[in-house]
């Protein structure tokens, strides 16, 4: 079950972070029933960025506002994801935040997680 966790620390006013970027499975590779694809992120501050989500031609968020409350640096729990999709082989997955308080810095943290069916 490949596993990417990210952190992003003091994303400036009006910035965005795809941090799935350059990932090994950022395009998911061949499986014979395809992908489940699992993820949950959150940001240090509320109201203070969105986010975008897509897994192939699914999007599963769209500038929706990133849930509040998250501690710098810890990724929340992997037990329970947030968002779930089954993938394609090909489908690229992407999540892209953008800072929306623009009156100083978020932290953002979370996790993705693939595994064949």
């Amino acid at each position: 079950m490949p596993f990417f966790a990210f952190h992003k620390q003091n994303l400036g006013s009006g910035a965005t972070y795809e941090p799935l970027t350059g990932w090994q499975y950022e395009r998911l590779p061949m499986a014979p029933r395809g992908w489940v694809v699992e993820m949950n992120y959150n940001a240090s501050a509320v109201a203070s960025a969105n986010v975008t989500v897509t897994t192939g031609s699914d999007t599963l968020a769209e500038d929706q506002p990133v849930g509040g409350g998250g501690t710098d640096g810890v990724i929340p729990d992997t037990d329970k994801p947030l968002l779930v999709d089954v993938a394609a082989p090909g489908d690229k997955i992407k999540i892209r935040f953008r800072e929306t308080a623009a009156a100083g810095t978020v932290d953002l943290q979370g996790w993705v997680r693939v595994t064949p069916l």
